[in-house]
């Protein structure tokens, strides 16, 4: 049978909608991943990052603008300003914009009338300003930067004639100015880049004060960062700085560092000089300095032309560096408050009052001093071997002996002397209200040796600052009171409302009123002597004439035990009720003398000399003073005394007054030369020629005494005046005739007659 074939398949029905629902699929499955991302993107924006986003479109559709505080002023005790800041503009320019000027004026020729215009003003080359402000691809260009008000307003009115709008933009911010140089740097400081006080100074210390708060401007931006010009800016005013005034006096300030000043040209100190006027009782610093020092309104730059010199000189780029790093970080630290040496004999006024105020010892105690002193095998000598026999506490402190204060401290012991060293502020910082005061170095009590303690008594072995020296020996001259030393007064707002009032702080009683009264005739004795020694005290260069100055002076070796040393000195005036103490230290002078006689002590003196009157503390003559009409002028044109310094602390002490003819340190020639002449004439000081200047001699017929005197001064003459009243009928020099300046001028004064009494009719 034949096989039949199968009926041949159909195509399978559905098919076609097999491939259209895949196609179906595969679109909704893109559809559906696409949307899926659409929603992650949107969700990523909107939940995730939705907040930064929309500071981001606030940030571009939004100008939000600081608004700078001005700083504060930092001024003297009688309002002179030493620090203040002023508005600054960066000058800017848009080169798009000009360059954009729908304006009949080339591109090129509208850049080149501004670059003519602007560049003399802003003190800019030219060609440069041009090159800016065509290049007009830019939206951004600095002209200028830190502008002041005047340049300011005429670039403004170019602005404005031009109609230039964001063409020319400015940024304000401030100005720190420091208007003296120099002068009290190391008190003020200086700021930073950011306008906040760095490294020293007040400027640190009191940087939150003197800073303000800063404001903002929130306005709306337009497309090139400029500002809409709306109405609808808000405005947080910035708050302006409370300005700081000091408690120094730049008048006693200005004298400190012109005596600081001549003590380094005549010393020469490798470590400088620093020196400290305090007030004894309130702790208020009326003077502070170190020298040399630096400007604060460029405080990269080393002043010192030869110590600049010597350090570019150097080949080695990165030892250069290194040294030009090294001496900044040396000018700017305030030696006053900020580095440590050994105080030496100045100490010993801590040794003996603490060994009084003990009660281990009073005014009558004697020791005996035989030259030299051994502590436990360790072996000590008086200076220049000295060997000043028996000695009570007065003369320990006069003759400066080393072996008398030892014994002092033996007798006080480890325990007591730690104590009242401690309680004398020796083992911490003093407090003042000034940056990096050093930390002191000292024997604590549980591992101090008897030769630790012999070395501790006379000022070796430990390191303090001066600030903490002046602050302590205040402690006893002042009735025993240890105050705390400040530079500020008290600050205050723009309108000069009291923000703060520093005021004194006393800390603590160190020692009794009783045996701080002991040590001011103590030191009294250490300046004047004995009746009978007087020209030998070696502090005699700190006296003045009609005052009572008492003080300890201090030779010492340096701290790093080094070759060279220290030599310093402290004055109190005036020492029957005190009001001030000075303190001078010359550390590590390269003199042409190693006695501290000659080095801190008349240098101190000299400032005290000036002070005094300014503080308005009067001098008081004793009987034999007020006797001496007629004082014998000394030579200081020869010898030790030719030294500039000296000769101004011969005369002041000696009762004369003096002008410096010349700029150099020595005194070559002096007149008058010799001879008695009348106390407080002046002594005319040349130094730099020996050949006498001439005045002419004016007629002093007619005047009254006192006419007489102002005449006599004005012209470079001193007066005697013979006779008690009246005026001057006859003169022992003619008017008209040359005479050396600083000739005595005998001028002979007569009462008028009185008309005889008519006889009663």
């Amino acid at each position: 049978m034949e096989r039949q074939s199968k009926k041949p398949r159909s195509p399978r029905k559905g098919k076609p909608y097999s491939i259209r629902a895949r196609m179906i699929f595969l679109g909704v499955l893109v559809l559906g991943v696409g949307f899926g991302a659409l929603v992650a993107k949107l969700y990523q924006l909107q939940i995730v990052r939705g907040n930064e986003l929309k500071t981001a479109a606030n940030a571009q559709q939004v100008k939000d603008t600081v608004l700078e505080p001005l700083r504060g002023s930092i001024l003297d005790s009688q309002g002179r300003v030493l620090a203040r800041s002023s508005v600054v503009w960066d000058v800017e320019a848009s080169p798009y914009v000009i360059g954009s000027r729908d304006e009949n004026v080339e591109q090129d020729e509208l850049a080149s009338k501004l670059a003519a215009e602007l560049a003399p003003i802003l003190g800019v080359d030219e060609q440069e300003l041009f090159e800016k402000l065509s290049d007009y691809d830019s939206t951004y260009k600095v002209l200028a930067r830190r502008v002041d008000k005047p340049v300011y307003d005429q670039v403004e009115k170019i602005r404005q004639d031009y109609g230039l709008g964001q063409g020319i933009s400015f940024t304000s911010s401030t100005r720190r100015e420091y208007p003296y140089g120099n002068f009290m740097s190391s008190v003020l400081g200086f700021v930073n880049s950011s306008g906040h006080g760095t490294i020293t100074g007040v400027e640190v210390s009191y940087d939150e004060q003197l800073a303000g708060v800063e404001g903002r401007r929130i306005s709306a931006r337009t497309r090139l960062d400029g500002e809409m010009a709306t109405d609808s800016a808000v405005v947080y005013p910035a708050e302006d700085g409370y300005d700081v005034v000091l408690t120094i006096d730049a008048d006693i300030q200005a004298i400190v560092e012109k005596n600081l000043v001549a003590a380094v040209e005549e010393h020469n100190p490798k470590d400088r000089v620093t020196a400290i006027v305090m007030d004894v009782n309130t702790g208020a610093i009326l003077a502070m300095a170190s020298k040399p020092d630096f400007d604060p309104n460029q405080a990269d730059v080393i002043l010192d032309t030869d110590q600049y010199n010597a350090i570019m000189a150097i080949e080695n780029e990165e030892e250069r560096e290194k040294a030009l790093g090294d001496a900044r970080s040396i000018l700017w630290r305030n030696k006053a408050i900020s580095e440590l040496y050994d105080p030496g004999s100045v100490f010993k006024t801590i040794t003996a009052s603490a060994a009084l105020d003990a009660g281990v010892i009073t005014g009558n105690t004697t020791v005996l001093c035989n030259r030299t002193y051994d502590v436990l095998g360790q072996h000590y000598t008086c200076f220049q071997g000295a060997s000043h026999g028996v000695e009570t506490v007065a003369d320990i402190l006069k003759n400066s002996c080393n072996v008398g204060t030892i014994q002092l401290a033996l007798k006080l012991g480890v325990k007591q002397f730690s104590s009242y060293f401690n309680a004398y502020g020796l083992t911490g910082p003093t407090g003042i209200d000034l940056p990096n005061e050093a930390q002191s170095l000292y024997h604590e009590e549980e591992n101090m040796t008897l030769v630790n303690l012999a070395s501790s008594s006379f000022g070796q072995s430990i390191g303090i600052t001066p600030i903490q020296m002046i602050t302590a020996a205040s402690a006893v001259v002042n009735g025993g009171k240890l105050v705390t030393p400040h530079v500020v007064d008290r600050v205050q707002d723009q309108n000069g409302n009291v923000v703060e009032e520093i005021g004194t702080n006393v800390k603590r009683q160190v020692i009794s009123e009783e045996v701080s009264e002991q040590m001011r005739g103590y030191l009294e004795r250490v300046v004047t002597g004995d009746a009978s020694d007087n020209y030998y005290s070696s502090a005699r260069y700190a006296s003045v004439y009609g005052y009572r100055i008492g003080g300890k002076s201090g030779t010492s070796d340096n701290l790093d035990n080094t070759e060279g040393f220290v030599s310093s000195f402290l004055g109190v005036a005036p020492i029957n009720d005190p009001e001030i103490a000075v303190l001078v230290v010359v550390d590590d002078p390269q003199s042409w003398t190693d006695l501290t006689t000659y080095i801190s002590i008349p240098v101190a003196g000299n400032i005290l000399q000036e002070i005094m009157p300014l503080l308005g503390i009067q001098p008081e003559y004793t009987e034999a003073q007020l006797a001496e009409t007629e004082i014998k002028v000394p030579n200081v044109s020869s010898g030790n005394l030719s030294h500039l310094s000296v000769a101004r602390a011969e005369l002041n002490r000696t009762g004369f007054t003096y002008r410096i003819i010349g700029n150099g340190n020595m005194v070559l020639h002096q007149f008058p030369q010799s001879g008695e002449i009348p106390r407080g004439s002046c002594v005319y000081l040349y130094t730099e020629t020996t050949e006498d200047s001439l005045v002419t001699v004016p007629d002093f017929t007619g005047l009254s005494a006192e006419q007489a005197k102002q005449v006599a001064q004005s012209s470079y003459l001193n007066l005697r005046l013979e006779g008690d009243s009246g005026t001057i009928t006859s003169q022992d020099v003619a008017a008209g005739t040359q005479v050396p300046m600083g000739k005595v001028i005998t001028a002979t004064l007569t009462a008028a007659e009185q008309p005889a009494e008519q006889p009663a009719e």
